[in-house]
């Protein structure tokens, strides 16, 4: 929420902006790349639009921004992302979760840019992977079984889930075992994590292998 970010690290983050030159400045443009924090008319320049249409989607609760003491405003780049991603018509990117994961991980992949869809079984997790066409799907093994590899076996062998990037939640030492490693290898899984998983856990391993 806007209000909930440590004031004192977004003021030390932003202070160089407090000055800013005419809107399409170059210097100005190349000094907020890789910023933590910008302002208005840094994130209107990003976005192709003035600061003042920046503020508006604030004030309309669109895009969550600080409020400093001295009155400006700054966003946080991860936020700007995000709203850039879905300003340009994609939306958040859909993960589909197959088997049982926590609720809590839910909210710390919607920070993340993420979207869960859920499926309960193999046959839920290939009509799921069909209808919302996730960017990704994690297949929890300890819960499913069996069931959790079938899952994964069938989304590789449905034409539209073929190349879906998919990580397996296994206990601990998966990827240590050969016979646990070629299997995964065999249904297209493209790696192991290990129970119990934690939303910022998931988050870094989804953001490695949207990398790979």
């Amino acid at each position: 929420m806007p209000g909930s970010r440590d004031r004192r690290d977004v003021h030390r983050g932003a202070r160089r902006a407090e000055r800013e030159p005419p809107s399409g400045t170059a210097s100005r443009a190349s000094e907020s790349e890789g910023a933590e924090y910008l302002s208005p008319n840094q994130a209107g320049r990003e976005l192709g639009v003035t600061g003042e249409a920046v503020k508006q989607w604030i004030y309309q609760r669109r895009l969550p921004a600080t409020k400093l003491p001295n009155g400006y405003w700054r966003i946080a780049r991860a936020d700007l992302e995000r709203f850039l991603r879905e300003r340009r018509g994609g939306g958040p990117r859909r993960l589909l979760l197959v088997g049982e994961f926590p609720a809590s991980v839910d909210e710390v992949l919607c920070a993340e840019g993420w979207a869960a869809v859920r499926a309960r079984n193999a046959i839920d997790a290939v009509l799921r992977a069909a209808d919302a066409r996730p960017s990704a799907a994690v297949v929890d093994l300890v819960s499913l079984g069996e069931m959790g590899w079938l899952a994964a076996e069938k989304m590789h062998a449905t034409r539209g889930t073929r190349r879906l990037p998919v990580l397996l939640v296994a206990p601990a030492g998966a990827e240590a075992d050969p016979r646990a490693m070629e299997r995964a290898i065999s249904v297209g899984a493209h790696g192991f994590l290990c129970r119990p998983v934690e939303g910022p856990a998931l988050a870094r391993a989804l953001g490695e292998l949207m990398r790979r």
